[in-house]
């Protein structure tokens, strides 16, 4: 959801004031380190504060081939 500006905004201003944000990575498939997003999920130029949670595949908890994933994913279930 942090993609998008207004929604970090909103996600920041939440961190900030203390509140526990966890969000959805995402099931679009894609690595978030990847260079197309600008570090727009690179925590040394923009950090929401939140809790970026992505999908697994069953019980071996690897990264489920349809989540999102990237360093900016802090964990997976």
């Amino acid at each position: 959801m942090e993609f998008w500006q207004d929604n970090f905004d909103a996600i920041y201003l939440a961190t900030a004031a203390g509140i526990i944000v966890c969000e959805a990575a995402g099931n679009g498939e894609q690595n978030l380190d990847d260079p197309v997003y600008q570090g727009l999920f690179d925590r040394s130029v923009r950090n929401s504060g939140a809790i970026m949670c992505g999908a697994t595949a069953g019980s071996t908890l690897n990264s489920a081939d349809f989540s999102n994933n990237g360093s900016r994913v802090d964990l997976s279930g």
